[in-house]
């Protein structure tokens, strides 16, 4: 790995830096806040948080959307008696996906942005690991130009990770979280493409469970998408999930795991990504026939 100094910048062979010393505030166009009509108090604790840390004037709404409200809801295929008191989390993963898609469709209407964060109103900063972090975030943020995705908490260790030039960041190919996302214009229609609207979105949750494992399973593996360790992000410890109804993890903080680049492309060569695809699909098509004839399956005592 290069020697890094003291910004945790990687050193250039001597050579002055020429890149300007940003934060990665500065580098963000856009943050894009999901939060449900009503639930102000989600709303006012997010605002508070970033008060002070992130620019105000950066900061955007995007309503959430309400899946209980959804056509199809408690409607047969998807839903039947199997899916029993299950149906209101099925309800909260479908507004999810379809509120990611919504801040998308969103920043594809400013022709000036390329960066956006996007969080979830339960998303908390910690302002220690964002003072300690942010400097390298920055510098990858500008001189990595293929980046596509950058997670800043994860309710899991990363199933893989790659080294990069950088201390803290690593090449990963799938987390669970999307709490807070910095997602490069290079990504947006790759994630639209694939993503539901009102009218799929049921046989898309049947095939692929949530976004956070969607996201993990079927793009992240095939993208450039990366990860920040320790997470300058995280979920607010003990509180109720909008979405499972459950109380809400602490993101994991253990040591990042570290592959060798010649042990990474292996694990991802063409061939077997290719195979992985594969499985993939069929996996997916299995899971979405099995909720066509049985609906979505309850909760396991």
């Amino acid at each position: 790995m290069p020697i890094m100094n003291i910004n945790g910048r990687p050193a250039d062979n001597g050579k002055e830096d020429i890149l300007p010393k940003h934060s990665a505030w500065e580098l963000i166009d856009a943050i894009l806040i999901i939060n449900m009509d009503g639930s102000t108090a989600r709303w006012k604790n997010i605002s508070d948080n970033l008060d002070g840390l992130a620019p105000r004037e950066k900061i955007h709404r995007i309503s959430a959307v309400r899946g209980t409200s959804l056509p199809g809801y408690q409607e047969k295929p998807w839903f039947t008696q199997r899916t029993g008191k299950r149906a209101v989390t099925c309800a909260g993963a479908a507004g999810c996906a379809l509120s990611h898609a919504k801040a998308l469709r969103f920043a594809k209407g400013h022709s000036d942005w390329n960066i956006i964060l996007v969080l979830e109103d339960d998303a908390q900063a910690n302002r220690n690991e964002w003072q300690n972090l942010d400097g390298q975030l920055a510098d990858f943020i500008q001189r990595d130009q293929k980046w596509e995705l950058i997670y800043l908490s994860y309710n899991e260790n990363p199933k893989w990770a790659g080294e990069t030039h950088w201390s803290n960041i690593f090449h990963c190919s799938g987390v669970l979280g999307t709490a807070s996302m910095i997602i490069h214009r290079r990504m947006w229609d790759k994630l639209l493409e694939h993503l539901p609207d009102e009218s799929s979105i049921w046989p898309w949750l049947a095939g692929n469970k949530a976004v956070d494992y969607w996201l993990k399973t079927q793009i992240t593996p095939f993208s450039e998408v990366y990860y920040i360790s320790p997470a300058p992000m995280h979920h607010p410890y003990g509180e109720i999930s909008e979405i499972t109804g459950g109380l809400t993890a602490p993101p994991e903080q253990h040591a990042a795991v570290r592959i060798q680049g010649k042990t990474w492309a292996q694990k991802y060569s063409k061939l077997n990504l290719c195979i992985l695809r594969t499985k993939l699909t069929f996996e997916r098509t299995i899971r979405l026939l099995r909720r066509r004839i049985w609906g979505f399956r309850g909760r396991r005592k």
